[in-house]
């Protein structure tokens, strides 16, 4: 399995950057893991958008899901133009909140699935499985398997006692990583903090650590210097980067 890294930040990208999205590969199968601002144009730089298989949307944060309003469009008029079969591409996505979800499926173009806690799903080549996490609106990670290696994405979580089961021997964790210690709530966080994504990694036996979500403002060296105690290979995902699972 490949993963190409295609936007890191949240909740609004850095100058030139891009709000999370993953670009998934096994074999010929593709999935995008994701969809925030600026994702879109960052992943025709590396597929085309006829070859996806689905998309995944962890939730339905405008940072996670906003440039499938415009993928909408690209489906609609290169269908139309007959430039691309007229079949809806399957989206897995929360039900809620309900208001975006019925925005972003409202149209033929696409195949709305809904993911629920412990469903499992098999994407062309790739196993997929989906655990609840802890944030303002219903949000999931996502464990993508193939050929015995494993990705586990977060998704926006605050820390909570379940994560670390569901990550659990993966081949590289990509979590939510968006708050330095000192910016964390004290009540009800919504996100992790590096010292926090990386005691699942070392209590779940991961091989790799890419820290992602990052808030733009941040300096990647007061992130890694917070995570690195815990687990010393932690990396921050690089955008335009490809890694192998």
């Amino acid at each position: 399995m490949r993963l190409t890294v295609l936007g890191r930040y949240g909740p609004y990208p850095r100058a030139g950057g891009a709000c999370s999205g993953y670009l998934v590969e096994e074999g010929d199968t593709k999935i995008l893991l994701d969809c925030g601002s600026g994702v879109l144009s960052r992943l025709q730089q590396f597929s085309s958008v006829q070859t996806l298989d689905a998309i995944i949307l962890s939730h339905l944060h405008a940072d996670h899901m906003g440039d499938v309003l415009i993928l909408r469009y690209y489906l609609q008029i290169e269908q139309a133009r007959g430039r691309m079969d007229k079949r809806p591409l399957p989206v897995y996505l929360p039900d809620s909140p309900p208001d975006m979800f019925a925005m972003l499926t409202g149209v033929p173009e696409i195949a709305r699935n809904v993911i629920t806690d412990g469903l499992e799903a098999r994407i062309g080549a790739v196993e997929v499985r989906f655990r609840a996490m802890m944030h303002a609106v219903p949000s999931y990670g996502v464990r993508l398997s193939a050929k015995g290696r494993s990705l586990c994405y977060t998704g926006d979580t605050g820390y909570h006692e379940g994560i670390a089961p569901f990550a659990q021997g993966a081949s590289l964790l990509l979590p939510d990583t968006g708050f330095l210690a000192a910016d964390r709530p004290a009540r009800d966080p919504n996100h992790m903090t590096p010292a926090e994504s990386a005691g699942i990694a070392a209590s779940a036996g991961v091989e790799k650590l890419l820290l992602t979500h990052l808030w733009p403002g941040y300096d990647e060296k007061a992130v890694l210097s917070e995570a690195t105690p815990v687990f010393p290979e932690a990396q921050i995902a690089r955008e335009g980067e490809r890694y192998t699972v």
